[in-house]
């Protein structure tokens, strides 16, 4: 599960999957967790007997008690991942540092360095120069031509944790963000391999976020991942995010479907089990005609692409009343 401190960010990418929740545009209360509800959160992952967690927003690091409310999910057993754009302070960056490596991880989800100006990158470069190990890459695709040699090199750079973290920005439901379609992720399928056999000599390994399609791969490409040691992932477990004010949804693409309260629930495992139901019908059908053939989606190989694709195909953004 995944736990929003903020709602608010202090970048706004085109491609982010996250706009319809956070406060990007103005168009929500910015809003971040207080410390009484993230207590609430905490017991109920215990109770559902979980071991780790991610941090996410907006951007987590402008939450104002960012190293309480860190403190309190490590000092509660959790093992913690923070998504952050790397546009922090020193004084996170340092006290980051200083969180044991196992109780603590730091993944930087890295732009082309041109999208940034000046300032924001040199802030970056500082984020990564403290934090070295501590920190792993991940890169979202949504475009086709994104040059992604610069990742090796930041890597290389700061002496980062060889793992870069490839993912495809997706469609909201409802919303307008920037991401590939479908009928063009063999093109990116192509450059993706192209460039981890290109650096297959670096130590760094590869791996995929949720989103991509096994029918996006040729046979050969397929093979070369595997003899290059990455893992292909193309199913959708539902990650579930927990908002500041204890909403929950089922993923970034799909929050405005079904929204809940984390008190509706015992467990985790309940949650799980609610929107596995909710979306089933979905699943079973995939994103595109070839998906209902597809005998990867039935033995659930593959999730058939983002729901977000899905539900686009099914032209439901004008009915998002029958999904509350």
């Amino acid at each position: 599960m995944n736990i929003l401190f903020t709602n608010f960010c202090n970048q706004s990418c085109p491609y982010c999957f996250a706009k319809e929740e956070p406060a990007l545009e103005k168009k929500l209360h910015p809003n971040y967790i207080k410390l009484k509800e993230l207590s609430v959160i905490i017991d109920f992952l215990k109770q559902s007997k979980e071991t780790r967690v991610g941090i996410l927003g907006g951007e987590p690091t402008l939450h104002p008690e960012f190293k309480k409310a860190m403190a309190m999910v490590i000092q509660a057993g959790l093992g913690v991942t923070i998504f952050t754009n790397g546009l922090m302070d020193r004084d996170n960056s340092t006290f980051l540092k200083g969180i044991q490596a196992r109780k603590c991880n730091v993944l930087l989800n890295l732009n082309s360095p041109e999208s940034y100006t000046k300032k924001q990158w040199s802030i970056i470069n500082r984020t990564a120069g403290l934090l070295r190990k501590r920190m792993r890459l991940g890169f979202n695709i949504y475009k086709l031509d994104n040059d992604l040699d610069f990742l090796v090199d930041f890597i290389q750079k700061y002496n980062l944790e060889k793992i870069i973290r490839l993912g495809m920005a997706v469609p909201i439901f409802g919303g307008n963000n920037k991401y590939i379609e479908l009928a063009d992720y063999p093109k990116v399928s192509e450059k993706i391999v192209n460039f981890i056999e290109k650096h297959r000599l670096t130590g760094i390994s590869f791996t995929f976020d949720c989103g991509f399609t096994l029918c996006s791969f040729t046979d050969e490409q397929l093979g070369k991942l595997i003899r290059l040691r990455t893992t292909l992932i193309s199913s959708c477990p539902p990650p579930i995010d927990v908002g500041p004010d204890l909403k929950l949804w089922h993923c970034f693409a799909t929050s405005r479907m079904w929204n809940k309260k984390l008190t509706d629930f015992k467990d985790l495992q309940a949650v799980i089990k609610f929107y596995q139901t909710k979306f089933k019908a979905f699943r079973q059908v995939g994103a595109t005609n070839g998906c209902l053939r597809c005998e990867y989606l039935r033995l659930d190989y593959c999730s058939g692409g983002c729901l977000g694709h899905t539900l686009k195909a099914f032209k439901l953004e004008d009915r998002l009343e029958n999904f509350v």
